[in-house]
């Protein structure tokens, strides 16, 4: 079988009852139906939409980030990464940071080590980390708020690790979404006016 087209198709992450899918989302088109049909592919008349199962498989062949945890980690990494990933776990536990930082920054950290394959993350270039958060954003699509947890997880590495300074620094953060301050209704105001007024008169 050649490579299968996906233009047109969208993935996400989703729940069915108490498995984890991928859900698929296009416009309508038989021979998308087909394709999706020919992957084990079912439809859910609820979502109006289609979806599998969420394995590695799936991943891959969709282009989304396998999430790798535990053993698993390790057993996909070179030898030298795995090393990297193990030593940059003990840091942080020696530093005192709290386990749920420790879990996101490991967890960050891997999806990298597991993009590079059989290079060693000491031996990284700038250009490949720029290569690599592109392909975060432009390809994975990962909320800001991932992205900025994986910097800081690559960042932790590469300073206090590798005592490389300004490596991760040269690569810019995405904007925080501003958020518009809340505009307070007519009758809000007028509930404020009023207790303040119950207050000095009190």
């Amino acid at each position: 079988m050649g490579k299968l087209d996906f233009t047109g198709f969208t993935f996400s992450e989703g729940q069915h009852k108490s498995s984890k899918v991928i859900w698929i989302s296009f416009e309508y088109d038989q021979e998308k139906i087909n394709l999706i049909k020919s992957l084990m592919g079912r439809w859910n008349p609820p979502n109006k939409s289609w979806y599998v199962l969420d394995n590695r498989n799936y991943r891959a062949l969709f282009g989304m980030e396998i999430t790798l945890s535990g053993k698993e980690v390790a057993l996909d990494l070179i030898t030298e990464n795995a090393a990297a990933l193990q030593y940059m776990k003990e840091l942080l536990q020696m530093k005192a940071y709290s386990p749920a930082t420790i879990k996101t920054y490991t967890s960050e950290f891997s999806q990298l080590l597991y993009f590079l394959k059989d290079k060693a993350v000491d031996r990284m270039t700038y250009e490949e980390l720029r290569a690599y958060i592109l392909y975060c954003i432009n390809t994975l699509k990962i909320s800001e708020n991932q992205l900025h947890s994986r910097l800081n997880a690559i960042k932790f590495y590469f300073e206090q690790i590798l005592h490389k300074m300004d490596f991760v620094d040269k690569i810019p953060r995405p904007k925080k979404p501003s958020t518009l301050p809340k505009v307070l209704s007519q009758s809000e105001i007028q509930l404020i006016l009023k207790l303040f007024k119950i207050q000095s008169t009190g």
